[in-house]
C-alpha cells in the first residue's frame, strides 16, 4: 500500500495533504462508533434481542474525554482540530517541540515529547497512532505500555502497524482490559486470513482505507499543482 521512495540528486519529493481531511474523518467515525456504540452495536445486535444494558455499560460521550493524538503533523493536527471541535482535550506528541501550536488549542490542548509518553498515557480516554514507520516507532505501544492505559480506554491505528504489539492488544480486549480498537494498518499486509485478530472481540479492522475517496485522483492532482504553483511563486 505504500512505497519507501528515495528521490534521486535535484529532484524535490513533495508529500501530499489532502489526505489529512479523508483521514479526520475517518478517524473521527472510528471515536464516536466505539465510544458511542455504534461499532459494538452490530455485534451485541447478531447475539442479543435488545441489547441496550450492555451497551449502555459501555458508551461515554467524547465531549471532555482526553485524546491521545501519537504523530502531531499535518494529518495529526487535522484529526485534532476536529476532536477539539466536538469538545475533546487535544494531546498531541511530536518529536520537535519548536514547532508552534495550532491557532485552535485551547485550555486543555497540549504538546507533548516522546519521553512524557508513559506519564500521559495513564490519563487517556482515546489513543491514536499516526506513526510513520522507522527505528523509532518500532512496538512504541507495546505491552507494558498497554498495560498503563485505562481499561476505558481505545486505540485507533491509521498511521504504520510496526508500532504496535498487536498480540498484547488482542490479549487485553479478549480481557476486557481495553474498551475496543480500530485498526487500519498492520506490520502485515494483507492480513493473513487466519489471523487471531479477525476473531478477537471488541476489535474491529479496515483494509488500509482510512483516505480512500472515489475522487482521490483529483485530490492528489490539485494538491500537487497546488504545491507546485507554490514552489514557483
Amino acid at each position: 500500500d505504500y512505497f519507501q521512495v528515495v528521490p534521486p540528486p535535484r529532484v524535490a519529493m513533495l508529500k501530499g495533504q489532502f489526505h489529512g481531511e479523508l483521514m479526520s474523518e475517518t478517524a473521527l467515525g472510528m471515536l464516536l462508533g466505539m465510544c458511542r456504540g455504534l461499532l459494538p452495536a452490530v455485534t451485541t445486535y447478531a447475539a442479543l434481542p435488545w441489547p441496550r444494558r450492555e451497551l449502555d455499560a459501555r458508551m461515554r460521550p467524547l465531549r471532555g474525554a482526553r485524546v491521545l493524538i501519537l504523530g502531531f503533523g499535518h494529518i495529526g493536527r487535522q484529526i485534532g482540530k476536529k476532536l477539539h471541535d466536538l469538545g475533546a482535550h487535544v494531546s498531541g506528541m511530536k518529536r520537535n517541540l519548536a514547532v508552534a501550536p495550532p491557532d485552535w488549542f485551547a485550555q486543555g490542548d497540549d504538546i507533548f515529547a516522546p519521553d512524557e509518553l508513559d506519564t500521559r498515557l495513564p490519563h487517556a480516554d482515546h489513543v491514536i497512532l499516526l506513526l510513520p514507520s522507522d527505528t523509532g516507532t518500532d512496538l512504541l505501544l507495546d505491552r507494558r505500555r498497554l498495560s498503563l492505559l485505562p481499561a476505558h480506554a481505545t486505540i485507533s491505528n491509521l498511521g504504520r502497524g510496526n508500532c504496535l504489539d498487536h498480540q498484547a492488544l488482542a490479549e487485553m480486549l479478549s480481557a476486557g482490559r481495553l474498551a475496543g480498537a480500530c485498526l487500519d494498518v498492520f506490520p502485515q499486509e494483507p492480513l493473513l486470513e487466519n489471523s487471531p485478530l479477525r476473531s478477537c472481540p471488541n476489535l474491529w479492522l479496515f483494509p488500509h482505507s482510512s483516505a480512500i475517496a472515489p475522487n482521490y485522483l483529483d485530490l492528489y492532482l490539485l494538491d500537487f499543482a497546488r504545491q507546485w504553483a507554490d514552489r514557483q511563486s
